[in-house]
């Protein structure tokens, strides 16, 4: 997807998934071709997608289509593998949580599994302090200090 717009050929296809996910084409070439000055030098998904993270919320609203398209990159899974990983940690919860869980929780615990080296450099008594000092669970919870 790191081929510029103007070198896209019908015969590749790329329009036409890119049509199939929703995106307005014309309007998504447009961010493209302002990428060199968004990420120079950046080659790969994560590079770019640091560096538009990095950008100020009023420039992301202008290169809207192309934020939707780092997202969607960056979650699809890039290999047959790592979408097998995924459906075998899904059958592992739902084997572990039965039928009582929601989708909505599922999605919650497969994310957190996917990025369980991230959740666990976090401090986790800072966390519950945020969550506790909430005026409105205070007075459930009582205080952390």
């Amino acid at each position: 997807m790191l081929t510029p717009p103007s070198e896209w050929h019908s015969a590749d296809g790329v329009e036409e998934v890119l049509t199939e996910y929703g995106f307005d084409v014309p309007k998504l070439k447009a961010n493209l071709e302002s990428l060199p000055d968004i990420a120079p030098g950046k080659t790969t998904i994560r590079g770019i997608a640091d560096d538009f993270a990095a950008l100020l919320p009023e420039t992301k609203k202008l290169f809207r289509h192309l934020e939707e398209l780092l997202v969607l990159l960056l979650l699809v899974p890039v290999s047959a593998a790592s979408a097998e990983r995924s459906f075998s940690l899904m059958r592992r919860l739902m084997n572990y949580l039965r039928t009582s869980t929601g989708q909505a929780r599922l999605n919650h615990l497969a994310i957190l599994h996917m990025y369980k080296e991230k959740l666990d450099k976090l401090d986790m008594n800072r966390i519950m302090k945020i969550f506790v000092n909430n005026e409105t669970r205070h007075r459930i919870f009582g205080e952390i200090n």
